[in-house]
């Protein structure tokens, strides 16, 4: 009885017209083609994790020690303060210094890793390489890179906003707006800010002893000079108001609070302009970055971290740097690929760092 049930029916389904009115949702699809790699990451040889924007603010990726939490062995280490943006890639990394992953932000490379720490807003896509990538990025990326592009204004048209409270008082607003005036030309305007009590309290005077304040705004501007030209010109400026270094004396008959007289805290400003100029017609590809980095950040450590005035050390720090990168490759796909490039920079480092 069963069977002829079967046999009746699947006829009657099977006559049944097409619903031709039906509406099928596409998702949006992020393609991006890096300007050292020909195609993009996913047809490289390369171990690489990529995120889109759906990705990082669905799973609420706002700083890049969030990072930990997705991408595979990947640490970035939490020491207390925006200031020790240390990275470890598969055991691979440096606590102090120059760093062991490169990060480049809107194709600029960031040369301070004091800067490696802020937070995430507009990220239309990173990709995060694992292994050296020295041969195509220099310097500092024995361990890998870090790739970030923010959303470009020649795709996206709009204002998006974002508002935010919790625990600890944590407030965050974002707004942004994209703006593409005519077919040749395109700006946004991006800021961003964040803000914390903390959640510990430091018992000598009652404070709060994590407390954060974070302000950022990026100006991007895009325009098409020609068929083969394109320009790109990227502001970004950081501010971070800081008290850090929640730390504790560790004794197991003790309850490890947290009791310091002396200040700690972290203070940054920090201002970036990339202006890239990109050319392609149907031979090669030409590409040049340039890149202005301003740092100046004051970090006060209670290096006892007790009640007592025994050793407080105050670091400042003044950081100019700019950087030069051209790079060279061919339009058409061949089995066998070329590219050539330069990359120069320069930095001059005031440090202060008296312990008292």
């Amino acid at each position: 009885m069963n069977l002829l049930a079967i046999l009746f029916i699947v006829p009657f389904q099977a006559a049944q017209p097409a619903d031709t009115a039906k509406i099928y949702e596409i998702p949006t699809v992020t393609v991006h083609a890096p300007l050292k790699h020909n195609g993009v990451f996913s047809e490289q040889p390369v171990a690489v994790t990529s995120l889109t924007m759906e990705n990082m603010e669905f799973n609420r990726i706002g700083e890049p020690k969030n990072l930990s939490l997705t991408v595979p062995n990947l640490l970035f280490a939490d020491y207390g303060s925006k200031m020790t943006g240390s990275i470890y890639i598969r055991g691979i990394g440096a606590r102090m210094d120059q760093p062991a992953m490169g990060l480049y932000v809107d194709n600029i490379p960031v040369l301070n890793k004091n800067n490696y720490d802020f937070d995430y807003f507009d990220v239309r896509s990173m990709d995060v390489l694992r292994g050296p990538q020295g041969t195509l990025y220099g310097r500092n990326t024995i361990g890998g890179v870090i790739e970030v592009h923010t959303l470009s204004p020649f795709d996206y048209q709009g204002t998006r906003i974002n508002a935010e409270y919790g625990n600890g008082n944590t407030s965050k607003a974002r707004i942004s707006t994209y703006h593409r005036p005519a077919d040749d030309f395109a700006f946004s305007i991006a800021l961003n800010h964040h803000y914390n009590d903390g959640f510990f309290t430091n018992e000598y005077d009652d404070s709060p002893a994590d407390r954060i304040l974070s302000e950022s705004g990026r100006l991007k501007i895009q325009a098409k000079l020609s068929p083969q030209w394109i320009m790109e010109n990227v502001f970004y400026a950081n501010y971070v108001k800081q008290k850090g270094f929640a730390y504790s004396l560790y004794e197991e008959d003790t309850d490890h609070s947290i009791n310091h007289n002396d200040p700690c805290s972290y203070d940054r400003f920090n201002l970036t302009n990339g202006l890239t100029f990109r050319y392609k017609d149907d031979k090669i590809r030409f590409s040049s970055t340039t890149s202005f980095q301003y740092t100046d950040d004051d970090m006060t450590l209670d290096q006892d971290f007790r009640p007592v005035s025994m050793f407080t050390l105050r670091q400042r720090q003044q950081e100019n740097a700019m950087t030069q990168e051209v790079i060279l490759r061919p339009t058409e796909e061949k089995a066998w690929q070329w590219i050539s490039g330069a990359f120069g920079f320069y930095r001059n480092i005031e440090l202060d760092a008296p312990v008292t």
